[in-house]
C-alpha cells in the first residue's frame, strides 16, 4: 500500500500524477484506457475541509464540487438535480433518472442506516475507535451484478475516519 499525506484536495492530485507516473501501468475500461496500479493507494487529508479542488491540470467545476457534496450529503441519487452542473453525468445512469453506486444514497439510505449519523455517534462515544467505517460498496448487490450492463457501479469502497 501506498499513502499519499498531503494537507489538501489541492496538493493530492499531483501526488496522485506523481505517484501514477512512477508506478502505473495503462489497461482497458469500459470507458477507455486508464492508467492503474496494482496496490492499494490511501490518500490522508491534513485539512479535509479544503476540498476544492483549483490546480491548472484539473479543469474541474467548483461549483460541481460543492453541489455534488451537498447532493451526497443529503442522500440524493438522482440525475437531474447534479446533471444541472456537469452535463456528462448523465450518460452514467442506466435509466436517466438515478445513479445506481450513488455514494451519498449509499451512506444515508442503501443500507437501511444513515451510516453518517451512526458514524457521528460512534466518534462521539469513542473519539478512538479504529472502526468508524464508512461503506459504499455492497456485495450482495453489487458483486452479482455483470458489470458489463452496469454503468455505475461504485469505485470508491470505503472512507475511515479518525479522530
Amino acid at each position: 500500500m501506498k499513502t499519499i499525506c498531503v494537507r489538501n484536495v489541492h496538493q493530492a492530485l499531483p501526488e496522485g500524477l506523481r505517484l501514477l507516473d512512477t508506478y502505473g501501468e495503462k489497461q482497458s475500461s469500459r470507458a477507455g484506457d486508464v492508467i492503474t496500479v496494482d496496490f492499494p493507494v490511501c490518500t490522508s487529508y491534513i485539512f479535509p475541509q479544503e476540498r476544492v479542488l483549483f490546480h491548472p491540470q484539473r479543469d474541474a467545476n467548483p461549483y460541481l464540487h460543492f453541489f455534488e457534496s451537498l447532493w451526497m450529503i443529503a442522500g440524493r441519487r438522482d440525475v437531474e438535480f447534479v446533471s444541472q452542473f456537469t452535463k456528462n453525468i448523465s450518460k452514467y445512469s442506466d435509466d436517466g433518472k438515478v445513479f445506481h453506486g450513488a455514494y451519498g444514497y449509499r451512506w444515508r439510505i442503501h443500507f437501511e442506516l444513515d451510516q453518517l449519523l451512526v458514524i457521528i455517534e460512534h466518534l462521539r462515544r469513542y473519539p478512538s475507535s479504529r472502526r468508524a467505517v464508512l461503506q459504499m460498496w455492497d456485495c450482495d448487490y453489487d458483486l452479482h451484478i455483470d458489470s458489463s450492463d452496469k454503468r455505475d457501479l461504485p469505485c470508491n469502497l470505503i472512507i475511515t475516519f479518525r479522530n
